[in-house]
């Protein structure tokens, strides 16, 4: 925040979000990666519990954003299905999108219903920058399952 002068703009919030309030999530922290430290469904000596809220009840789902930023390492469409009301001002959302990591969490279908107000998105790592239509989103989806070579990019849905 500091590098880039945005000091007193951001507001962060140290919690886990998820699709419901008051649920206790198990946390896989990696020790020699953090930033592959996730979300898990089975408890080992590597797991903590963390307690989640929705989004919405966190911020308040009338909450003006400018962007909701979000790299989870597959949790995306979880803690989204959280921030419902507040998708429904259709702030601009960035996410790391791997559907290998996603489908752990949560079906295609789901996923694409989460982002149902929006009308595209773009492929950041895309040097074309090309728009998509939301109803290609499950194509793309199903693209990113199939591919071996590239398994992640980064969707911001307008």
């Amino acid at each position: 925040m500091h590098l880039n002068g945005l000091q007193g703009r951001i507001q962060t919030i140290n919690c886990a979000v998820g699709d419901k309030d008051d649920q206790i999530l198990l946390f896989h922290l990696d020790q020699a990666n953090f930033g592959a430290s996730k979300v898990v469904y089975s408890e080992s000596e590597r797991t903590t519990k963390v307690r989640g809220s929705k989004l919405d009840t966190l911020l308040g789902k009338d909450s003006h954003l400018g962007l909701i930023f979000m790299d989870v390492e597959g949790f995306e469409g979880e803690a989204l299905k959280g921030a419902r009301g507040l998708l429904e001002g259709r702030p601009p959302v960035a996410i790391e999108f791997t559907p290998k990591l996603l489908a752990e969490f949560t079906t295609r279908d789901e996923f694409c219903e989460v982002f149902s107000a929006y009308s595209c998105f773009y492929s950041l790592n895309d040097p074309s920058r090309k728009r998509y239509l939301l109803s290609e989103l499950p194509m793309v989806w199903d693209w990113f399952l199939r591919e071996e070579e590239l398994e992640q990019t980064d969707l911001l849905f307008l």
